[in-house]
């Protein structure tokens, strides 16, 4: 082969490496873009009269359906939250759990906010990082003055069959899902908001989740998924059972 020959061939090859890195970061770049258009930050901060109870906040999504859950998280009084979250109009309910069962009962200091103040990211002049100590914040008052109407049950039990992470939490699957394909991992990394839409991320089982078992977390790295693990499943003892982090 002549010298001119593996010239053409090297520059072909850098050639189309750079067409496929530019092609990738115009991918990331659209991505971004949506993200931009359709997801916020929702800063949140509760507080209770009883701060020795935790605060169980529930971030409720409204559609044709009615309220359903769309985020949540358990916060101590005076703490302040974050919640990445979808174009959409919320509701804000809060609790303080007092007897500690992740459900609301009647007497429990409480609070409900409609249309809550959340960041935008369409409407912020993003050059750079976003900088979270100068996103407004909601302030959540819990009172004893309010009783909640709905039956908000928070509980493990509940989320897995009354909401949308049910589908992704605790779920049976196999190694090979579609989901876990390396075309996919890699469309995981530069195009997010597209994975988030077509699969999203979750907690999977590959058996009936026991309660009462010990848990082994695998989380994979970047460019990966579950199937990374397959081969050390293999020596981990019955006695204990996988959570794959996706």
């Amino acid at each position: 082969m002549t010298v001119e020959r593996k010239l053409f061939i090297l520059l072909s090859l850098i050639a189309s490496g750079l067409v496929l890195s530019s092609c990738v970061i115009k991918d990331l770049k659209d991505d971004l873009d949506t993200a931009v258009q359709e997801f916020g930050y929702f800063k949140g901060q509760a507080t209770a009269p009883d701060a020795g109870s935790d605060v169980l906040i529930g971030l409720f999504k409204l559609d044709k359906d009615g309220l359903s859950v769309a985020n949540m998280r358990t916060v101590n009084s005076g703490e302040t939250f974050y919640m990445l979250v979808p174009n959409a109009d919320y509701t804000v309910v809060a609790f303080s759990d007092s007897n500690g069962d992740l459900a609301y009962q009647s007497g429990e200091p409480a609070a409900r906010i409609d249309d809550p103040d959340i960041n935008w990211f369409k409407d912020m002049q993003l050059e750079g990082r976003i900088d979270h100590e100068a996103l407004r914040i909601q302030q959540i008052e819990l009172t004893d003055a309010i009783t909640l109407e709905q039956n908000l049950d928070l509980s493990l039990a509940a989320l897995r069959t009354e909401s949308r992470a049910a589908d992704n939490f605790l779920r049976i699957v196999s190694w090979d899902d579609d989901k876990f394909s390396a075309e996919n991992s890699t469309r995981s990394l530069w195009e997010p908001t597209w994975f988030q839409k077509e699969f999203g991320y979750g907690l999977y089982v590959l058996k009936e989740f026991d309660p009462a078992k010990k848990s082994i977390l695998l989380v994979h790295g970047v460019l990966d998924s579950p199937p990374v693990f397959e081969t050390l499943a293999d020596t981990i003892p019955d006695e204990y059972q996988l959570l794959l982090f996706h």
